[in-house]
């Protein structure tokens, strides 16, 4: 269907954007080797994809399927297609995007990415203890050895921050620079699995 419609806009002069990755329209299955999501609440795999290497597999291999099986219309894959304008990688997730919250994270997947952020603030302060201390009343209940707790994203908002004393501003910070990084990592390294491995040139 997606080739069909893709051949006949370009036959009349119109681009495409492709859209295939919207957290909202997958509910993680057992066969994808992704547990924790039997017993909570969400079902959606929120925030996964930037920091989960099954999930990154997975996603990448659709990638693949979709950009890359020749269109029977076109007698081009979607990747080197000129009438596809856009690829878009992700619809309406982030890590700074309402969905990012304790809620529709399963713990197991949250646990994972508290425990990067350890490691960030190791190589920042040398320690998630020396974090911690740097923060000083700022605490959240998942602090733990080795790993740092993170807020949901309301906290880093301006109405989030509005009331928070300094300490909480500085954490805040850190978590922000940290989310930041490992977001703007994993794009700059899709973008170019789309381009060199998968040839797309939208």
């Amino acid at each position: 269907d997606l080739h069909y419609l893709i051949a006949a806009m370009k036959a009349r002069g119109i681009y495409t954007t492709v859209s295939f990755y919207f957290p909202l329209w997958l509910a993680p299955k057992a066969a994808w080797g992704l547990p924790g999501y039997e017993n909570t609440a969400n079902k959606k795999a929120f925030a996964l994809l930037f920091f989960e290497p099954r999930m990154r597999q997975i996603y990448r291999s659709w990638a693949r399927q979709l950009l890359t099986t020749e269109n029977p219309y076109t007698k081009l894959p979607i990747a080197r297609d000129p009438g596809v304008a856009i690829v878009e990688i992700v619809n309406e997730d982030s890590l700074f995007f309402w969905t990012f919250s304790a809620k529709n994270i399963p713990p197991r997947y949250m646990r994972k990415l508290e425990t990067l952020y350890g490691r960030w603030l190791t190589r920042r302060y040398g320690s998630t203890a020396k974090a911690l201390a740097a923060w000083g009343k700022a605490r959240h209940r998942d602090d733990d050895a080795g790993r740092a707790g993170l807020f949901d994203a309301w906290h880093m908002t301006r109405n989030g921050l509005k009331n928070a004393g300094a300490e909480k501003r500085k954490r805040i910070a850190d978590q922000v620079r940290f989310l930041a990084e490992l977001q703007r990592g994993f794009y700059e390294g899709l973008a170019r699995f789309f381009r060199d491995d998968l040839g797309h040139r939208g």
